[in-house]
């Protein structure tokens, strides 16, 4: 993802210089707050864009030099991410690079495919730290509470309070087009007792 998004946004900045005479022409054309982001994030991309690809190009090489199972040097991998960090914080714009270079979790998942329990089962050993912390990481599951608020809900709750919200989540196969999460709601003096033994179910949603 990352390879990808640099590249596509060094070819961009080398068409975006070669219109440099049509921006010389037109001044007020080159004060608009579009083109002044694109002057200033293409610079960038056009001065260490080359670098930063070959440095991700390369560091994607060795990986897939390697079995899935070999241990990753941790000096290497500190110091190619140390170079991205590094890249993207000389970005003021938040383009797709920007997101690319700082890590995303959510795309490795994607990438990942691990959707269900049985492709998790079957995904290689060299990734089962990182499946780890994702699966015990927070997903909008909280006891006591709704953080963030579902959307949609209109329901009266008054005089009750939040005894556990479980949101949508594709490792529950609760995750929908429409669906938010489920809440269960208890009267307020209920929980202060201690007492769990009725309340009511929500079902957030947004139809």
């Amino acid at each position: 993802m990352a390879i990808a998004s640099v590249a596509n946004e060094l070819r961009q900045a080398e068409e975006f210089a070669g219109r440099r005479g049509q921006l010389k022409d037109d001044p007020a054309l080159a004060q608009k707050p579009v083109i002044v982001s694109k002057t200033r994030h293409y610079g960038l991309m056009l001065d260490g864009g080359p670098a930063m690809l070959a440095a991700l190009t390369a560091w994607r090489d060795t990986a897939r030099s390697q079995r899935p199972e070999e241990v990753v040097d941790r000096e290497q991998l500190a110091a190619i991410f140390a170079l991205r960090r590094s890249f993207c914080d000389r970005m003021v714009d938040n383009y797709g690079s920007k997101t690319a270079l700082s890590g995303n979790a959510d795309a490795v998942w994607r990438k990942l495919g691990a959707s269900s329990r049985e492709t998790l089962r079957d995904l290689p050993a060299a990734y089962r730290p990182f499946v780890e912390a994702r699966v015990t990481d927070w997903r909008r599951h909280r006891l006591f509470g709704v953080e963030p608020e579902f959307s949609n809900n209109a329901e009266d709750l008054s005089g009750q309070d939040c005894l556990i919200s479980i949101g949508a989540d594709e490792l529950l196969e609760t995750m929908t087009e429409h669906h938010y999460g489920v809440s269960v709601w208890c009267a307020t003096e209920d929980l202060r007792q201690g007492f769990y033994g009725r309340g009511r179910l929500v079902h957030h949603c947004a139809v």
